[in-house]
């Protein structure tokens, strides 16, 4: 803090760590793959580009399965039955 001024301010401290982004990334995968919930990423045609391990859990379909489907596959299979 920098008191000087009367006005208590946060200030950057030197010694901070700044993370590589390639392990930042690589932090925010693992984060996502692993989270209860359902993360999956869609393109313009609904067409799967990720998916973390709870879509498969909740889908019942593997990650590789997934990524060669688009959303209203999986739709009509978990509705139909």
């Amino acid at each position: 803090m920098n008191m000087n001024s009367g006005e208590p301010t946060l200030t950057r401290s030197n010694n901070q760590r700044v993370i590589e982004p390639e392990v930042e990334m690589n932090f925010a995968h693992f984060l996502i793959n692993h989270a209860v919930d359902a993360a999956f990423c869609l393109g313009a045609s609904a067409q799967f580009l990720y998916v973390n391990d709870a879509a498969c859990l909740m889908t019942g379909y593997s990650r590789e399965e997934l990524l060669s489907m688009r959303l209203h596959d999986i739709e009509c299979r978990l509705f139909s039955t």
